[in-house]
């Protein structure tokens, strides 16, 4: 391999993508006098030659800086159009939209950090299409993805100060479609439904069961689309409890029975529609009315659902449903098309947590009480966030997909909960701020935190377009699943003991 040429002073070609494109490519001769610009010989020959995973990163390297690291195009003979002819190498190798979601997981370009993702998924979206439309300005994006990387490196160095993640990757879970929601059930088994309309049981890092229900079909519409969409204002939900799932889609909420097919033979679902029911509960009309997310706990159901910029929470036992709550929604403005609105519920020691202008609010009878807002100390410069639409707690802690002030990325946070000095977590005695909505929980009446504060952030894992639409989390006891969208996997964490 040939050495950097260029020390510690500027160059156009990055070192990572030197270090690698000189692996394949000639130099030009007065390559160490160019400061990067127009060094390479680009040779269509060294895509043929290559095969599988060392092509495609290859490719993705040489779309990242061809207008800077290879010599124009009258230099290097090229005829076709560069980007449209690296596409037609590619496709012609047999390297599909499935086969980088499948292979590519662990790639990552040093300089651009987890949003190396996020080019896999724009070339995606050009190898569907058939033709060079995002690749055409990956030089321009790289510029813009490697200044985030570096400002959000040192924003995270930051804010945790060097304390430790207090979560370690567990493990990594294959799902054949990409997974829309994720639930545990109380026994702590995780639930996934992917966009085939699969469910999987998953105990440990193993998949133990599977069900492919009968949805109707504008639940299969919503679940099915494209996964770079973003024309879903609410994204799926589902909970699970003793092969009951409970499932909101957008335009309904249902009720299935997992084993229906295995008692009844020719049933292959129970289902039950709550729309009208929860419409009369509003007084809206039931085609209003957009359905967000479904929390079970002891079979008690928890429902959150929007009639233009009014969110009500529903609570559904055995005697029937009950309106919760009334209030705005939490929407803010949208500072780009990928923030998800979705209001997902909570449930932390029969708590009801739900998202609000800022941050996230505990249900109380006198109304929702903010939990993040005083967070920080006032002069830290992480002084404000916008609504939480993806969090679930563990036992003692919360996790959260967050925006902070003056952060270029979602930050995966996890916050730990603080109390008064003169109350103990999980007393059996009545709390001000804590009004029991779900029955049969191991306390009937338990003690808030006076608030959640942050103990760490970290970057997503992989950082894409429909990652930050469409993940999903799920916390139990001490762990929490988070969804890939994009690669179709469930990463699993474990809390540091």
């Amino acid at each position: 391999m040939t050495e950097w040429p260029y020390g510690t002073g500027f160059s156009f070609t990055q070192r990572d993508t030197f270090e690698v494109l000189s692996k394949y490519f000639k130099l030009v001769d007065d390559y160490e006098t160019k400061e990067g610009i127009h060094i390479f010989l680009f040779d269509e020959n060294v895509f043929r030659s290559l095969t599988g995973k060392t092509l495609c990163e290859v490719a993705v390297y040489t779309l990242l800086s061809h207008n800077t690291s290879f010599a124009p195009i009258e230099i290097t003979g090229f005829k076709d159009n560069f980007s449209t002819g690296i596409l037609k190498l590619i496709t012609e190798k047999g390297i599909t939209p499935e086969w980088i979601r499948k292979n590519m997981f662990d790639f990552e370009i040093e300089s651009i950090g987890n949003a190396s993702a996020w080019i896999l998924e724009l070339l995606c979206s050009d190898l569907e299409r058939g033709y060079a439309g995002w690749v055409n300005s990956f030089d321009n994006i790289a510029v813009r993805l490697r200044e985030d990387h570096k400002q959000q490196k040192s924003y995270a160095d930051k804010l945790n100060q060097g304390k430790e993640n207090p979560f370690n990757l567990e493990g990594i879970i294959d799902i054949e479609a990409s997974p829309v929601a994720l639930t545990h059930d109380s026994k702590g088994r995780l639930y996934v439904l992917d966009s085939s309309g699969k469910l999987y049981q998953i105990e440990g890092l193993a998949i133990t069961k599977e069900w492919k229900p009968e949805f109707d079909y504008e639940t299969l519409g919503v679940l099915c689309k494209n996964e770079v969409s973003l024309e879903i204002e609410a994204q799926p939900s589902i909970a699970v409890e003793k092969d009951i799932l409970f499932l909101t889609t957008g335009y309904d909420i249902q009720r299935h029975d997992l084993n229906a097919k295995l008692r009844e033979g020719s049933d292959l679902t129970s289902l039950i529609s709550l729309r009208r029911v929860l419409a009369k509960s509003a007084r809206v009309s039931s085609r209003e009315l957009l359905f967000h997310n479904v929390v079970l706990k002891e079979g008690n159901v928890l429902a959150s659902v929007s009639q233009g910029l009014t969110q009500f929470i529903f609570q559904i036992t055995e005697e029937g449903e009950r309106l919760v709550y009334n209030g705005e929604y939490p929407i803010h403005q949208i500072s780009r098309s990928l923030d998800d609105i979705t209001l997902r519920l909570g449930v932390f020691k029969a708590g009801l947590y739900l998202p609000r202008s800022t941050g996230l609010s505990l249900y109380t009878s006198d109304g929702p009480k903010e939990m993040l807002g005083e967070y920080i100390n006032p002069e830290h410069p992480y002084s404000s966030i916008t609504p939480i639409t993806k969090f679930s707690f563990g036992d003692d802690f919360l996790v959260a997909i967050v925006e902070l002030k003056g952060s270029e990325r979602p930050l995966l946070c996890t916050f730990f909960p603080e109390y008064q000095r003169d109350s103990e977590p999980n007393a059996h005695e009545s709390n001000e701020h804590s009004e029991s909505l779900v029955k049969n929980y191991q306390c009937t009446q338990c003690i808030q935190p006076e608030r959640f504060k942050l103990a760490y952030g970290m970057h997503l894992p992989k950082f894409t377009g429909s990652m930050t639409v469409r993940a999903s989390l799920s916390g139990h006891q001490n762990q929490f699943a988070l969804s890939d969208p994009f690669f179709n996997k469930v990463m699993v964490y474990s809390r540091i003991i």
